[in-house]
């Protein structure tokens, strides 16, 4: 999953546990992730208004015209937990630093160490 979220590719429920690919559909409609008006920035993009700290870590985001909602999707490909701090830049306002975690559902201060578990992902919402 994480190197799907991190690359915008959407997933069929085919292979995969079906109460996870239900909740991976969820996130995606009410985030709005897959509306036609949703701009999504990879992490290969030359020029991109949020980055981590550590550049193991791969960051894509979604955004969307004349709003300043933003969700930022972290991956570590890697075999070892990997800590970063995101990284924003002109365009993108992180709010008090205050983000709600899709995935877990619960709220994430981005002024802190973040932390991603080996193979893993996260999607933070800021508004």
């Amino acid at each position: 999953l994480a190197m799907c979220f991190v690359h915008d590719a959407h997933l069929f429920g085919n292979f995969i546990y079906c109460k996870t690919i239900e909740k991976v559909w969820q996130i995606e409609a009410a985030a709005g992730l897959t509306a036609p008006d949703a701009v999504f920035t990879g992490y290969w993009f030359p020029k991109r208004a949020v980055t981590a700290d550590n550049p193991e870590v791969l960051v894509s985001y979604y955004t969307w015209p004349d709003s300043d909602k933003c969700v930022i999707v972290t991956a570590n490909r890697s075999a070892k937990p990997l800590t970063y701090r995101l990284e924003f830049g002109p365009g993108i306002v992180p709010g008090d630093g205050v983000a709600q975690d899709l995935w877990n559902g619960k709220t994430v201060d981005l002024k802190q160490p973040l932390t991603l578990p080996p193979r893993n992902f996260s999607l933070f919402q800021l508004h």
